[in-house]
């Protein structure tokens, strides 16, 4: 029974957490506006404040990007 209550107690709790992870998606073309894409993280500086910050994971690759748009009055989903 003290087990029961001890969870039930915990799960009324809010739960709080923090994280210092930024992911930041980037672009990066040439004078010609073409995409390149065969950087390495060694080609990136990330600054906070104008002090180095660490990158922690990257990749590289497409992102594809799906905005779903439900105006108040539109019934369907649709994707821009």
């Amino acid at each position: 029974m003290a087990v029961l209550a001890m969870m039930l107690l915990l799960q009324s709790q809010p739960f709080r957490a923090r994280t210092d992870l930024v992911a930041l998606n980037v672009r990066v073309v040439d004078e010609n506006e073409r995409l390149v894409s065969d950087l390495q993280h060694e080609a990136f500086n990330v600054t906070e404040n104008g002090r180095a910050q660490p990158i922690v994971h990257f990749a590289s690759g497409e992102i594809r990007l799906s905005i779903i748009v439900a105006p108040k009055n539109f019934q369907r989903h649709r994707a821009v």
